[in-house]
């Protein structure tokens, strides 16, 4: 990994006083500038002596800390559910000595200073020792232990304070409207692991220890090969470890070589391992959120997906957050907005006739495997066309695909296949209604729906045939 310290514009300025460097007296999620991962109390336990960890954020008491001011520039920090102190264990004055919980009695060693480390993030250094909170080792996994080190600067090091109530507006200079649905053609681009993961989003082919200027370098290689094959579009992930954490100065690279290629971006926020269809923690999705926006809302081909597959909601429950998203980036053209239908984007409909999406672009997810005993075309135009009721113009299909390496002839007709007959029955839909589409995947390393392969730097085409079916479809 690549340490570099975030440059955010913009995220929950309340959080900070610029006259002292400090923070006020409140209650915060405590996120790591490495990881994008918060402190917690593992487990929700309520025992003296356990061990914190750092873990993906999941709206928990658990990960949530009231930060109280003790005067001179001291801190007490204690967990919201358990209701005990943060502390350094044994009272140590030792590099790697971990860092765990214990009833609060005014001890040296369950007092920190915080203090501005530049660019947003903050030093956090425990009293009696001196010695910096990290995460150990530099760990980017979900149970990373927390421990006190010198201070070196290592964004292990530092520390994001993020309310736990989210307020506020984020208002970056427009790019611009955006352009129609009909204007979207392209491919998915995801992390060999599937995009639902915790920690760092790392799309196939990259690394976590790249650099931008490496990930800049395959993004040329992967980005070049899907224009070749008539994509003017690419679509990515996003999550909280992704754009919190270092790996974002170096994930930009993706979305800055797409563009300077004269690409259009969508980014989409997926959850994580854990996902119900739901927001998994607000103040970190909106931290999120905050960063990309402000990074790329002055670009006007790159667009903003807010939930992908909002399948844990209801629609009154969906319009909610999305009428909260909108009114949080007032300065986002409706137009650059992807809102997925509801359930796994299927019901565009529900989304489509309510005044709060005025404007916005709607994200539509079909597959054939949802309906593997049907293998007629037709039948999976219908059904497509059953999703997107009469809002084709403002939709894009942003999922669909069918295996692409099984040597299947795609302009053969429908063979009694599903496979062929979805995709041929989708891509029939798109090209008789003008409707956008981004075939799932460009590139996933190890999917069969994979378009294309990437060994070293050469892409390979997987299937001809697929791709002149999904062309037809554009």
């Amino acid at each position: 990994m690549v340490f570099k310290r975030l440059a955010l514009l913009g995220i929950f300025a309340a959080a900070s006083s610029a006259a002292l460097g400090q923070i006020s007296s409140g209650n915060y999620e405590i996120v790591n500038a490495n990881s994008g991962m918060l402190l917690e109390d593992p487990g929700y336990s309520t025992s003296n002596g356990t061990d914190m960890d750092q873990w993906t954020g999941n709206g928990g008491s658990n990960q949530q800390w009231a930060v109280t001011s003790l005067g001179s520039g001291k801190y007490e920090i204690v967990n919201a559910y358990s209701g005990l102190a943060l502390e350094v264990s044994g009272q140590s004055t030792s590099n790697g000595a971990l860092v765990d919980q214990w009833s609060y009695w005014a001890g040296a060693n369950q007092q920190w200073t915080i203090s501005s480390a530049g660019s947003g993030v903050y030093e956090v250094a425990n009293v009696n020792s001196g010695l910096a909170l990290e995460v150990n080792g530099q760990s980017l996994a979900d149970g990373g232990s927390i421990d006190q080190w010198s201070w070196w600067s290592g964004a292990n090091q530092e520390w994001y304070f993020v309310p736990t109530t989210v307020s506020g507006t984020v208002k970056p200079s427009s790019g611009g409207s955006g352009v129609s649905a009909s204007n979207f053609h392209g491919f998915n681009w995801a992390d060999p692991s599937d995009n639902y993961i915790d920690g760092p989003l790392v799309l196939s082919g990259l690394t976590e220890e790249q650099s931008y200027s490496a990930v800049e370098s395959v993004a040329d290689a992967v980005l070049s090969a899907f224009k070749g094959g008539g994509a003017n579009t690419v679509r990515i992930p996003i999550n909280p470890q992704t754009a919190l954490g270092t790996w974002w100065s170096s994930y930009k690279g993706v979305i800055d070589e797409a563009t300077s290629l004269g690409m259009k971006v969508i980014i989409g926020n997926w959850t994580g391992s854990g996902n119900a269809g739901t927001v998994n923690d607000l103040p970190s999705f909106y931290k999120m959120w905050d960063t990309v926006v402000s990074a790329y809302n002055g670009n006007g081909n790159v667009y903003f997906e807010i939930l992908n597959e909002p399948y844990g909601y209801s629609t009154s429950g969906w319009l909610s957050v999305v009428s909260q998203w909108l009114a949080r980036y007032s300065t986002v053209a409706h137009g650059r907005v992807f809102v997925g239908g509801t359930g796994y984007c299927q019901n565009i409909p529900n989304v489509g006739g309510s005044s709060t999406t005025s404007g916005c672009l709607f994200s539509c997810h079909d597959y054939g495997f949802w309906n593997q005993s049907e293998t007629s075309n037709t039948w999976f135009y219908s059904n497509l066309s059953g999703e997107v009721g009469s809002y084709s113009s403002r939709t894009v299909l942003t999922e669909f695909g069918a295996d692409m390496n099984q040597g299947y002839n795609y302009q053969g007709g429908d063979q009694g296949n599903w496979q062929i007959a979805s995709l041929n029955g989708f891509c029939n839909f798109c090209h008789a209604t003008g409707m956008g589409s981004t075939y799932w995947a460009g590139l996933k390393t190890g999917d069969y729906y994979s378009m294309f392969a990437l060994s070293g730097s050469t892409m390979t085409l997987q299937s001809t045939s697929g791709l002149a079916v999904v062309q037809y479809g554009w």
